[in-house]
């Protein structure tokens, strides 16, 4: 009689352990699968792929190439996506999905340190618009990692309370695979490659030497700038060297910042061309990635773009005028 009441408690004692690694396990899944979600939905202004973009390009790892973050910042979502949804599905892949985990969370940590000491990391990125200070994230994984001790030392008795099928899980996570795809590709296309709008630039006249110029009617020459931009101070020189070249584009910048920090990169860099302040939102619209970025445009439209560089007088001159 004894000996039922110990072993109907031991069960009991076991089957709570199991029940505290299999909602750890299901925890650590919902968490990843937020994070990949919050990174690609569009949910304001700076939001998005590109916003991700941007941050993983702030912890001073990979160079500034579009092609190369895109890739980084898919891939990264994917990671996450597939790892939580095998986790919230017990798909353990002969513990692989499990193993996993604080593989990755150990990387992401050192990767946060890496850009916090050496490049002043002020956000992680792990939550897309929701800010999180490197500080912060990095107790946050050493919390990921308590629950995954606790999901790793029950993932035996866990995987008996899974239950589902195999076939049920197979299915539901392709299923969960496909509709991934169908939503963050168009996602993806739709904040990143969507080119500006016809006539994007008619919107804005600028004051130049008491003259108005609107942007919507003839050919300019449109530096997109942020006020404390480094590399965008350094491409003013240059600009001026083109201000009235014979048949180049009128010059004109549009810069994001406040109305002194504007004031005080007309100081430093005596720009010949006018300099038109914009909202925040209207600059990572125009400027896609990082400033600077150059168009040529015509009445209102562009015509040619480039980033980072301002590009040969010629490319400039070829286009200029013609119909």
């Amino acid at each position: 009689m004894c000996t039922h009441r110990e072993n109907g408690s031991g069960k009991s004692v076991k089957r709570f352990y199991a029940n505290c690694a299999r909602a750890a396990e299901i925890l650590l899944g919902l968490v990843f699968v937020a994070g990949a979600v919050l990174k690609a939905a569009k949910v304001g202004e700076n939001s998005g792929i590109n916003l991700f973009m941007r941050q993983i390009l702030s912890y001073g790892v990979l160079p500034q190439h579009h092609l190369l973050l895109a890739a980084v910042a898919l891939g990264t979502l994917a990671i996450e996506t597939a790892l939580g949804m095998a986790l919230v599905l017990a798909w353990r892949v002969r513990g692989v999905a499990l193993l996993a985990v604080p593989a990755l969370l150990v990387f992401f940590t050192c990767l946060i340190i890496y850009g916090w000491v050496f490049h002043n990391l002020a956000d992680c990125g792990c939550f897309g618009p929701i800010e999180m200070s490197p500080g912060v994230s990095i107790a946050k994984n050493g919390v990921l990692l308590l629950l995954w001790l606790i999901a790793w030392a029950g993932r035996d008795d866990a995987a008996r309370l899974a239950a589902t099928s195999k076939r049920q899980r197979r299915a539901f996570a392709k299923a969960i695979v496909c509709l991934a795809c169908a939503i963050g590709l168009p996602v993806y296309a739709g904040s990143t490659l969507r080119p500006l709008a016809p006539g994007a630039f008619a919107r804005f006249t600028v004051e130049a030497g008491g003259q108005p110029w609107d942007l919507g009617a003839g050919e300019y020459f449109v530096a997109i700038y942020n006020s404390t931009c480094e590399h965008c101070m350094d491409s003013v020189e240059q600009l001026n060297e083109w201000v009235g070249q014979p048949g180049f584009p009128r010059i004109v910048a549009l810069c994001w910042g406040n109305e002194e920090s504007i004031e005080e990169f007309r100081l430093l860099t005596e720009p010949a061309f006018p300099i038109h302040a914009i909202d925040e939102a209207t600059f990572w619209e125009l400027v896609g990635l990082v400033p600077p970025r150059f168009y040529h445009i015509r009445d209102g439209a562009s015509l040619q773009v480039w980033d980072e560089e301002w590009p040969a007088v010629e490319a400039v001159l070829s286009k200029a005028g013609a119909s």
